[in-house]
């Protein structure tokens, strides 16, 4: 039988849980294993659009290919981007 090591379980951050973001925000979305629910593996390091809050997890708009996608997903996962002026 294989074992393997065993990981230390880690403390979640609750500043990465509680992120203030505004709607129209330019963020990419960024896997963060500590929150184990997450979009498709194809979004991970794309970039969105926040169009609208729903809870405590936002709705991104994504393109992919010729469409606009959109995807819900929790703060923990979006990194906020700053748009070029």
């Amino acid at each position: 039988m294989k074992t393997g090591k065993i990981k230390p379980k880690q403390n979640k951050c609750l500043t990465t849980h509680f992120k203030e973001l505004k709607i129209g925000d330019r963020v990419a979305l960024v896997y963060n294993p500590s929150f184990p629910v997450f979009a498709p593996k194809r979004v991970e390091g794309r970039t969105g659009i926040i169009t609208a809050q729903r809870g405590e997890a936002y709705i991104l708009k994504v393109r992919q290919g010729t469409r606009n996608k959109q995807f819900i997903i929790k703060s923990a996962h979006l990194k906020k981007i700053e748009s070029p002026k």
